[in-house]
Formats: structure tokens, sequence, C-alpha cells
């Protein structure tokens, strides 16, 4: 009888011992596996030394010197005697006949003459100012002027002398070559323009003008054929 209960109980133990290695699963759950983390491989030392921040150089701002005003000297003004700078009238300067070919006159081909003011007044030396008005007419060699035609722009002529005779004509002695030109008015219009130019000073303005060319009359060259 004893035997049988001793062996009853070492079947019950048993029997627990099975049902606690059955439940081991159930009531604790597995272990997680493990997961091999990479070991971490160690970062190179940077032997560097790391950069020292430079300081951004302070803007320094200097005031500019206030610029002292300069004291320049202007030159020492030296007075002149004063001289007209005015151009003297026409009835008081020495002026030059040319031809306006589009208007009619008396002069040249019934054509009439326009003055140019040279801005020379008028001096005492009734002769030099006659000279010098036709030496200027005769030594311009352009065509025209302006406007204004010139005759005797193919001729080389040139003043020789001015004689003004008291209470007579005047003589103007002219040397050189008058070239005729295609338009047989040139002639006259020389001739007329000469003359004018010679009566525009008041003491000749109603004597004769005379007018020679290598000591033949003015008339006699330019009729030639």
């Amino acid at each position: 009888m004893r035997g049988n209960v001793v062996r009853l109980f070492q079947i019950l133990v048993s029997l627990l011992i099975l049902v606690s290695l059955a439940g081991c699963d159930t009531l604790f759950p597995a272990a997680a596996t493990a997961t091999l983390v990479p070991t971490n491989t160690a970062v190179p030392t940077n032997t560097q030394p790391p950069p020292t921040d430079t300081p951004m150089p302070t803007a320094t701002f200097t005031e500019a010197p206030t610029p002292s005003p300069t004291m320049t000297l202007l030159p020492t003004l030296t007075i002149a005697p004063t001289v007209p700078t005015s151009t003297p009238e026409a009835k008081n300067a020495i002026v030059l006949y040319y031809f306006n070919l589009k208007e009619k006159g008396q002069y040249g081909c019934n054509e009439a003459l326009w003055y140019i003011n040279t801005g020379i007044a008028q001096g005492e030396n009734l002769v030099e100012d006659i000279k010098l008005a036709l030496r200027r007419i005769l030594s311009y060699r352009g065509e025209t002027i302006g406007i204004l035609y010139n005759p005797g722009y193919a001729s080389q002529l040139a003043i020789g002398d001015v004689i003004v005779e008291p209470g007579g004509p005047v003589n103007v002695w002219l040397t050189g070559t008058w070239n005729r030109t295609k338009d047989p008015c040139d002639g006259p219009r020389l001739r007329d323009q000469l003359r004018v130019t010679v009566r525009q000073f008041p003491e000749v303005k109603s004597r004769p003008v005379n007018i020679y060319i290598n000591g033949v009359t003015i008339g006699d060259v330019i009729g030639r054929k």
C-alpha cells in the first residue's frame, strides 16, 4: 500500500514537471534574437588644428580733411589804350563791291552792285584807302563770295599806282593779265566794279575814274576780240 502511494506521488511530480516545462514557452516569450550592431569605425583623428577664426578687419572711418580754399592769384591786368572794336558803319568804312546777278540794276549787264563792309575805317590817306580796296578785290580769286559774283575771278591783275589829280580824275594803273571768260558781261562788270569801288570815297565821288591795264584803257582791253 505504501509502495503504491509512493509510486503515485512520483507520477504526480513527473506530471507537474512536464506541465511546468510546457508552460514556459507560453508564459515567457522567446528572447529577442540579438542583432549584431556594426562596430562603429573610429573616425580618423583630424591632425590639423581647428581653424582659427580670423577676425574681420574693423572698418576704420577716417574723416577726410576739410579742403581749405586755395587762393589762385589772377594775372595782373594791364590797362591798354582803348581801341574801338565795333565795325564802322558803311559810310565810314572801306567797302568792296560785288555783283548780285539776280537783282536788276544799272551796272554790268543791267545788274546790281552790292557792297561788303571790310570793317576798316576810312583814313586820312585817300590814295592808300583806294589801293587797299582795289587790292582786296583783285586778289580774291573766287568766282563768288556768298551770293555775290566776282567778275574778275579769272584774271591776274594787281595795283600798279593810283593818282588823284587835284580837282581832276582819279587814274588807276593796273598790271597783269585780264583773262576773258565765257560770259561776255564779265568785262563790263569788272570795269564798273572797280569804278564804283573808287567812287565810294567822298573826295572823289563825282570825279571821273580812269582805269588802265598795262597802260591801255580798260574799255579797250575788254573790247578786244
